[in-house]
């Protein structure tokens, strides 16, 4: 026999590449082609070897989330919590919102929407509950500083995540990656526009 043996991950290389190969599978196939075999398959390993690591598929969506959206929660919780004036705040969030790939958004909708009742869903919806309450924090220190009209944050920030959120959507409708920068710059202006005192 000619040629290298392929090396396969052992540990922690193989969990995080089996999470990565769940997280292409969903974006590539969606989350009901994504079963523990075709995930296996992708990752070039056993279907034993994924049981092992997530103990059931639940258990591998939710380190496939936690491998494609934490660090874009972090992101985005870092960019509200920043210092200086809530405008570049604002600014700061809105690039961590778009900097986020259509596999990983693809994985959040479908399983956001699947079955709330699933750990990786429970997951999805108190990391975005954190998020939301970092908006109304972002809003209501602008309403403080008198930089934008955010009278009532708490609703503000619903219709501010609600824009995000449906331009994301597009964007995965849309299938070109490309057009989250060109989303990214109307939900600015728009945002602007709404809360920017004139």
């Amino acid at each position: 026999m000619t040629g290298r043996r392929q090396t396969v991950p052992v540990g922690e290389a193989a969990r995080a590449a089996i999470a990565k190969a769940a997280v292409a599978c969903i974006g590539a196939e969606g989350l009901e082609a994504c079963s523990i075999a075709a995930v296996a398959h992708a990752a070039g390993t056993a279907k034993a070897s994924v049981l092992y690591h997530f103990g059931s598929r639940d258990g591998l969506l939710s380190a496939s989330v936690d491998a494609a959206l934490v660090p874009w929660w972090r992101a985005q919780g870092e960019a509200m919590r920043q210092a200086g004036d809530p405008r570049s705040c604002l600014d700061a969030w809105l690039a961590a919102c778009f900097a986020i790939d259509l596999p990983a958004l693809r994985l959040r909708t479908q399983i956001a929407t699947a079955d709330p009742n699933t750990a990786a869903a429970r997951r999805i919806a108190d990391a975005e509950r954190e998020l939301e309450l970092g908006v109304i924090a972002l809003l209501s220190r602008g309403h403080r500083d008198q930089s934008w009209r955010a009278a009532r944050p708490e609703q503000t920030a619903l219709l501010v995540l609600g824009l995000v959120d449906g331009t994301l959507l597009h964007a995965l409708r849309s299938g070109e990656a490309s057009a989250l920068a060109a989303l990214r710059a109307v939900v600015r202006s728009a945002l602007l526009d709404l809360l920017v005192r004139p």
